[in-house]
């Protein structure tokens, strides 16, 4: 049964506007991977350290991946109704902005549980030689000095997934080498 409100609360917002109000928790975690020496190389003991949703994640796409070692860098929870932000570190500590955009999927149209309108992962720190700049105020710096760097998109997508399930998003070289960071993404039932 519906609540009473009290004198002077607003009344309770209808079915339809509740469910859209729910609020649904994501995991985001963020993976290191190397290719290794060689193709006779097998997935390493450090997958077997990955949480399991990660390690089942990246065992199911094992054979389109090119990576053979694979190590946590770093994970987030993020609770949202429509858009979330986490901060999280990246390889060499750098400053990752994690950006999360999704609504409730619409089954009538066969779409899954959760459509991500969008899943960007940034590196906003600034390049070396800028972070005493970047923190001096506006105006500061010296005639002729180029301006600081735009953060650095490292994934941006956009996908369909069900509530439980954990996906490989992404993936991002790192200055063209031998290693990446994967990102994976779980929608926490």
């Amino acid at each position: 049964p519906e609540a009473t409100p009290r004198p002077g609360e607003p009344a309770p917002a209808p079915e339809a506007q509740r469910s859209a109000m729910r609020t649904q928790l994501f995991q985001v975690a963020i993976v290191l991977a190397r290719t290794g020496e060689g193709d006779s190389v097998s997935m390493d003991a450090g997958v077997r350290k990955l949480p399991p949703a990660v390690r089942k994640a990246l065992d199911d796409m094992g054979d389109f991946l090119p990576y053979r070692s694979y190590s946590m860098i770093d994970s987030a929870l993020i609770r949202t109704a429509a858009r979330g932000i986490a901060s999280m570190k990246g390889p060499d500590g750098h400053d990752l902005r994690v950006e999360l955009r999704f609504r409730p999927g619409d089954r009538s149209l066969g779409e899954p549980d959760i459509m991500i309108l969008g899943f960007d992962i940034v590196d906003v720190t600034p390049p070396s030689g800028q972070a005493a700049e970047s923190r001096a105020p506006k105006g500061a710096g010296v005639r002729g000095e180029s301006p600081p760097s735009a953060p650095k998109v490292l994934i941006s997508t956009s996908f369909g997934m069900s509530v439980g399930e954990t996906l490989v998003v992404g993936s991002s070289r790192l200055d063209g080498g031998d290693t990446a960071l994967i990102s994976l993404v779980t929608a926490v039932r």
